[in-house]
């Protein structure tokens, strides 16, 4: 995890390939905890309330590193499946991001409304 947050991930999967064999164990790793981690939500062993809690930045922030290379990865190696699930998890946890300022904003405005009414 500190890896992943201190470090760039690869943007290409042939930057990737040239990259030092422990550094990209860290990397692999990491992705596949989270694939791992999104497995867990989507089979409903984990509640995604839990991971929106403890992990939303961690996941949002691992995502926006890896998905460039994600992308362009499965450009050349085709696999439909390759980090599908933890595309959905950060897509999932990017939503209730939305809903939640949404809902705050909301709640702003109407606080505001009934003061000046």
């Amino acid at each position: 995890m500190n890896y992943i947050t201190m470090h760039d991930v690869p943007p290409t999967h042939v930057a990737w390939q040239k990259i030092s064999a422990n550094e990209g164990t860290y990397i692999t790793q990491f992705a596949q905890q989270m694939e791992s981690l999104g497995i867990l939500v989507a089979e409903q062993h984990i509640n995604i309330d839990l991971v929106d809690k403890l992990l939303v930045l961690l996941v949002t922030t691992a995502w926006e590193k890896y998905k460039i290379m994600i992308f362009d990865s499965t450009c050349e190696r085709p696999d439909p499946f390759f980090a599908n699930i933890f595309q959905w998890l950060a897509e999932q946890i990017d939503e209730r991001i939305e809903e939640k300022s949404t809902q705050a904003i909301l709640c702003g405005l109407m606080a505001l409304n009934e003061v000046y009414q």
